[in-house]
């Protein structure tokens, strides 16, 4: 019998091999080589090599990293929008990183703030009052006009030290330093209406500055003076302790500026991000602290090295994130959302060693260790995600990301599968725009573009990699439809190694949704299902008996109301699993049928529908459009789990697990939302517990959403989401690099490629 469902992991990764004629997956190794040990491991959730995102209630704006109470952990801290908030994630605990518990396991504390709020500041140690080692946080709101300080360590409630009722106009721009050099911490506002404030503990103190839309500022190291970035004027205004030092112009908008040692001599460097894609170093190669290139205005040490980076820099960060001792510059792009790492300032050119996608509208980043390894990480503010992205460091620079690898246009299908027969899984793309199909080739676990066919047919969907011709090669079959209605399209490797048609297009019926592959009669020769959703049909495709592709006459069985979605479950025990559908809109029934291949009395065989799961029964409204089989508690029953929208036609996802009860039928589980436009659901044992874990791409939300199930209620504990590339609108699981583990390959409508998402070992 062959069972090749359309996913990899959908009866889990051994089974799918065993099925197909394949070779289970080598055991996983240690990155050492050794096999692994023999005593169990404390449980630990998945980890990809991709970003990860959380989601908030509001719109993030600006991140902080920071170590607030010097136990040598790092918070991480976040403002939203309106309602104006302060997010406070802790540390994991050493019980937490040992276990390999991911960055930032807790729930954050949430301080209320004034209504658009600055980034958060954290003060220097023991200023304005804290206690020894601690770091009271300073939010400046814009609606309310605002400076409010926080301690959110001490065990007392946040408290206000200054509040700008009256003279303090809109805040633009906000830091902290000593300046002077005289032991005392200022909080300078720079705000609308050309003013400076500078906030002392003993009084507030108020300059003038030239520009009227202050953009960023900081604190010269050395007390020398205060930096103000100013949009209208495109300039620096430099001001020291007893009035203007020096007006740097500049040839675009200021966006974000901080001092650094870029180019390794001993002395900070002023690094300034702004324009369309340039980068100042104020200083870089001349030695000397902030006078060597303020003093005197004009002179040649004011002249900074120029770069350039992506578009429109928002952000600039500096840490050592290769570990080497040497600063490098991270910066952050508004337009391509994008993240640039760069290093070798002090070279005679600036290099780019990282570089990858930000999230959905990125406006602010920070680097600290937040899964408690010792190693440096990227933490983004995603402001119309809702959302705040973790891109985990390996401590020499690179970050686990994911793997963008091109394809067609608008890549609305993928499956993996080994189709070359070298015990690794080739990955297809169904290319719905441009109506190819592209195969990349599995290289070691690198998946790179192979080759293209051009001609797809029309509107391609649904592939499924099966055993067709018994001869124990996988061929490739999907769903084409135009206004004759739909036919199954069927590809084989050929003697040069691609893709080639076998047969014409098999005609199925007005319609197909979702085609699934399995072996009916036992002949080695995997049948046809298709869901034919106009008709209300599900219609099994054959093949006549002596012809190597010669199709049988189909079998079809009414199944009213659109059937959307195709499964494979095994319910009865039997040698075959049965074949659950989702009906959704429009049609009378909404819920699940469950079809089971019965004999007929005239010595034939078909599908019969057994049991309908309808809607209503359910917790929550739905109209289901995907569904998968897995075991998601451990009690030995089949389990489903079914994605629906939660309105018909709507944007709003839902999960809802049917978990198979002890006496027959199935208990709806506690519902999950998604993302926004989900449209599959993939069962996968990600991180080797037993049990089948579930992601579900939301196509709009430009994420995966994982969970992984517990055998105790609530069965489904949602992971971070996974951030991939833009519209992902399929997924699939498979064994991608050969170590055993599950990894997650992701097709992006909207960026034309797919991201590969590695399952890193544990």
């Amino acid at each position: 019998m062959t069972r090749c469902p359309r996913t990899l992991a959908a009866f889990g990764l051994a089974a799918l091999a065993a099925a197909c004629g394949e070779a289970p997956p080598p055991a996983a190794q240690s990155a050492a080589g050794e096999p692994p040990a023999s005593a169990p491991r404390p449980w630990s959730p998945p980890r990809f090599r991709t970003r990860l995102q959380r989601a908030l209630p509001g719109k993030p704006e600006r991140v902080l990293a920071a170590d607030l109470d010097g136990d040598g952990r790092t918070e991480l801290l976040c403002t939203t929008r309106d309602p104006g908030a302060l997010y406070v994630w802790s540390a994991p605990s050493d019980a937490e990183a040992e276990a390999g518990a991911g960055p930032l396991p807790s729930e954050p504390a949430v301080h209320p703030t004034g209504a658009w709020p600055l980034e958060p500041l954290a003060l220097p140690p023991g200023g304005f009052g804290a206690a020894d080692g601690t770091r009271l946080v300073a939010v400046a709101s814009r609606a309310e006009r605002t400076v409010v300080l926080h301690d959110l360590v001490g065990g007392t409630p946040p408290r206000e030290v200054w509040r700008g009722a009256g003279p303090l106009d809109v805040p633009r721009a906000f830091a902290a330093g000593d300046l002077g050099a005289d032991g005392t911490l200022e909080i300078g506002v720079a705000t609308d209406r050309h003013e400076l404030y500078l906030i002392g503990e003993s009084g507030t103190a108020v300059r003038r500055i030239a520009g009227d839309l202050p953009r960023c500022m900081t604190f010269l190291a050395d007390g020398a003076g205060v930096v103000v970035g100013c949009q209208d004027t495109e300039a620096l205004e430099v001001l020291g302790p007893d009035g203007p030092l020096a007006t740097l112009q500049l040839e675009g908008i200021p966006r974000d500026l901080l001092e650094a040692d870029v180019d390794f001599d001993g002395e900070p460097e002023l690094v300034v991000v702004g324009g369309d894609r340039d980068v100042w170093a104020f200083g870089r190669g001349r030695g000397g602290a902030s006078a060597a290139w303020l003093v005197p205005p004009g002179s040649d040490g004011s002249e900074p090295y120029p770069w350039y980076t992506h578009t429109v820099p928002i952000d600039v960060e500096a840490p050592d994130i290769r570990g080497d001792g040497r600063t490098e510059l991270c910066m952050l792009h508004a337009y391509d959302l994008s993240y640039v790492l760069s290093g070798g300032w002090g070279d005679s050119q600036p290099e780019v060693f990282a570089e990858g996608y930000a999230g959905q509208t990125p406006t602010d980043c920070t680097l600290g260790d937040l899964d408690g390894d010792g190693r440096l990480d990227l933490a983004i503010a995603n402001r119309d995600a809702q959302a705040v992205s973790m891109l985990l460091g390996d401590g020499r620079g690179r970050l686990y990301d994911a793997v963008q690898v091109d394809v067609g246009t608008a890549p609305s299908f993928v499956v993996a599968a080994d189709l070359f027969g070298d015990a690794l899984p080739e990955v297809v793309t169904l290319d719905s725009k441009s109506e190819s199909i592209t195969v990349l080739a599995n290289r070691g676990g690198v998946l790179a573009p192979a080759f293209r066919l051009d001609e797809s047919g029309p509107s391609p969907r649904a592939p499924v990699a099966a055993q067709l011709d018994g001869r124990g090669a996988l061929e490739l079959a999907y769903l084409v439809t135009d206004s004759d209605g739909a036919r199954v399209a069927i590809l084989a490797v050929d003697a040069a190694g691609a893709l080639a048609p076998v047969c014409p297009p098999i005609p199925c019926g007005r319609s197909g949704s979702d085609l699934v592959a399995l072996d009916l009669d036992g002949d080695g020769r995997a049948e046809l299902i298709c869901a034919d959703a106009d008709a209300g049909e599900v219609v099994v495709l054959g093949w006549a008996a002596g012809e190597p592709w010669s199709a049988a006459a189909p079998r079809r069985l009414a199944v009213p109301s659109a059937p959307r979605a195709l499964a494979l479950v095994e319910l009865d025990g039997d040698p075959l699993p049965e074949l659950a559908v989702a009906l959704g809109a429009p049609g009378p029934r909404r819920g699940v049928a469950l079809l089971d291949w019965k004999s007929e009395g005239s010595g034939g065989a078909g599908l019969v529908e057994t049991a309908f799961l309808p809607a209503d029964a359910w917790p929550i409204e739905a109209w289901p459009i995907d569904l998968v089989g897995a075991n998601l508690d451990g009690r030995g029953g089949a389990d489903l789990a079914v994605l629906a929208l939660t309105e018909e036609g709507g944007a709003d996802g839902v999960l809802l697990p049917l978990l198979s009860a002890a006496g027959g039928g199935f208990e709806p589980g506690t519902p999950v939302p998604t993302g926004l436009r989900p449209h599959h659901v993939v069962a996968a044992d990600l991180d080797a517990d037993g049990l089948d874990d579930l992601c579900v791409n939301a196509q709009n939300s430009h994420v995966v959403n994982a969970w992984v199930s517990r055998s105790q209620a609530p069965h489904l504990v949602r992971l971070d989401d996974l951030g991939v590339h833009l519209g992902p609108l399929d997924l699939t699981a498979a064994d991608v690099d050969g170590d055993g583990i599950l990894d997650l390959v992701v097709a992006n409508s909207f960026s034309d490629d797919v991201s590969v998402l590695i399952n890193l070992p544990r």
